[in-house]
């Protein structure tokens, strides 16, 4: 069992914080590429987005290992590096026809974003239980509806939620379970306040799994007008073995907490 001190844990988050600040400015770059062509920008108006870049990214990699070990600090970064704080740079300096235009653009990838969402969310789910004649139309509808409201919670509140491993794009809440959010919810509740001291490990295994469980009741929930009890086990069943991505193998096993079936943590003891 490895064992790491405060620092290492501090220097650990410095450097998770640091790879998300590489990702958000290429994406965000890309973002301002794409403006410059469709509405289109001027000149100044790309300087200026460059410029506001420039600054967000040059903060947030100077930001100290104290305030990258604060709770929540991935999420403050997330909101201050986000199309939405990017656009909301932008709003004031745009003609009307600008703002038609990029309305029409966010519309756009938003339908493209909760298409991919709602058909990648039937693939698991196709490739879990058997859907009777009828039901995958329904059971669309449904995913479409639930990856609408969620994309617009997350353009709302843009946060980390959206993990990767190593900067790579490994997908670690395959079934959209909010395993980011419950994480630090966790973590809070625990006591975890950044300062290196650990939280109550028992506290934040319960609290996690109590979570996540809950959010697999409503998932199986939102389905149960459409499909039949055995299908609504089988598909419980998956998220309880893969929802976690690939957290799964830590998250499945006894002791860590939570009631009846469903997904339990176990933290190792210090």
């Amino acid at each position: 069992m490895i064992h790491l001190s405060a620092t290492q844990i501090k220097e650990i988050q410095k450097q998770q914080i640091k790879a998300l600040t590489e990702r958000q400015r290429a994406k965000l770059q890309q973002r301002i590429d794409k403006l410059a062509e469709s509405i289109p920008l001027t000149a100044a108006q790309k300087a200026h987005l460059m410029a506001w870049l420039d600054e967000r990214t040059g903060k947030a990699e100077s930001m100290s290992t104290e305030d990258t070990a604060k709770p929540g600090a991935e999420n403050d970064l997330m909101k201050s590096l986000s199309s939405k704080a990017l656009d909301d740079q932008l709003s004031g300096s745009l003609t009307d026809d600008q703002k038609t235009a990029l309305a029409g653009l966010n519309e756009h990838e938003t339908q493209a974003k909760t298409d991919s969402a709602a058909l990648k969310s039937l693939s698991l789910l196709q490739g879990a239980i058997d859907l009777e004649e009828g039901q995958r139309d329904a059971v669309y509808k449904i995913l479409s509806d639930a990856a609408a409201a969620r994309i617009q919670k997350e353009a709302n509140n843009p946060s980390s939620s959206g993990m990767s491993v190593g900067g790579s794009e490994i997908d670690m809440d395959p079934y959209g379970l909010g395993i980011q959010d419950a994480m630090q919810q966790a973590f809070i509740a625990a006591g975890g306040d950044g300062s290196g001291n650990p939280p109550d490990r028992q506290k934040l295994a319960d609290t996690f799994s109590n979570l996540i469980n809950q959010q697999i009741d409503n998932q199986v929930n939102q389905l149960r007008p459409v499909l039949n009890d055995k299908q609504l086990a089988q598909y419980r069943s998956e998220l309880e073995s893969k929802g976690a991505g690939v957290f799964g193998g830590a998250l499945m096993g006894g002791g860590g907490g939570g009631t009846g079936g469903g997904i339990s943590i176990q933290f190792p003891g210090n």
